[in-house]
């Protein structure tokens, strides 16, 4: 190659990070903690990742009493056909979850999410087009907010959750979330369908991790998801979990944190937790 070819080349280069860098001034630039989501697609547990500006801190040792022995359940990606088959699965099971759904497919698949909605499973908003807002200038963000809230509203959907695609987010996405009626949360079970993993080594890797408070995260993308669900959810009965709303979850959290910091809370509804919250649909599991 010779030297001209590479100055030239080097020339391009530096002309597309100075672009990247202009763009991310632009934007506000994503913040530490977002660059740190994208790169391990793991949240730890505790108000920084997993719940952005839900005003809590909390450890998993905290989460010590029987009815703080939960699980929320949640598939991103969506509105996807095999979301279909993923309710009719929680219907059996009588387990709810939260379906968050990106705004351009949902105005271009209504029936799935009026379908949806009708189970009474919860729909969350995933962002407009899947992009990474942390680096949105503040006009963009809200505009994709605006136009996914828009979408889901004429669908008779009210959002109170938001899903950051890839787990990213900045303070102005939060706050952006916020000004909209929406609470920002992330997960701390990655699944990892995405990978293209099979559904019995999916199964074992969510099975192995879970935990107290643990909000387990799930794709509407990929068929093993539906086949590894059945596993999941009689395992999780077996160990005396058993899955709760986000709302739910977000009050057991609160709780939980208030007994922490030694405050005053009010005495939540005791939950009764046995294998039986968990009806098997089928004997035929993954194994």
């Amino acid at each position: 190659m010779t030297s001209s070819l590479l100055a030239v080349r080097r020339i391009g280069l530096l002309a597309i990070l100075a672009y990247c860098m202009a763009v991310s001034l632009a934007a506000g630039g994503a913040s530490d903690e977002s660059k740190r989501v994208a790169k391990f697609n793991n949240m730890s547990f505790g108000a920084h990742h997993l719940y952005p500006g839900g005003g809590v801190v909390l450890s998993v040792d905290a989460l010590s009493l029987p009815g703080e022995r939960i699980m929320a359940l949640t598939f991103d990606d969506g509105p996807e056909e095999q979301d279909l088959g993923v309710a009719a699965l929680l219907q059996r099971y009588n387990i709810p979850a939260t379906f968050f759904f990106i705004g351009r497919k949902a105005e271009t698949t209504p029936d799935i999410v009026q379908k949806i909605k009708a189970t009474g499973q919860e729909i969350g908003y995933h962002s407009y087009r899947h992009q990474r807002l942390s680096w949105f200038s503040p006009t963009n963000l809200t505009e994709d907010f605006r136009r996914g809230k828009t979408i889901m509203d004429n669908l008779g959907v009210t959002l109170t959750w938001f899903r950051p695609p890839y787990g990213e987010f900045n303070a102005q996405v939060v706050k952006t979330a916020k000004e909209q009626g929406m609470e920002t949360i992330n997960w701390t079970i990655d699944s990892r369908d995405w990978t293209g993993v099979s559904a019995p080594t999916m199964a074992r890797n969510v099975i192995r991790q879970f935990h107290p408070g643990a909000v387990l995260l799930f794709h509407s993308t990929h068929a093993a998801t539906l086949q590894a669900l059945p596993t999941v959810v009689e395992a999780a009965a077996q160990g005396n979990y058993h899955f709760v709303s986000l709302d739910e979850w977000r009050q057991t959290i609160q709780t939980a944190n208030c007994r922490m910091q030694k405050q005053f809370c009010p005495v939540p509804t005791p939950v009764d937790v046995t294998t039986s919250d968990v009806v098997p649909a089928s004997s035929n599991l993954i194994r």
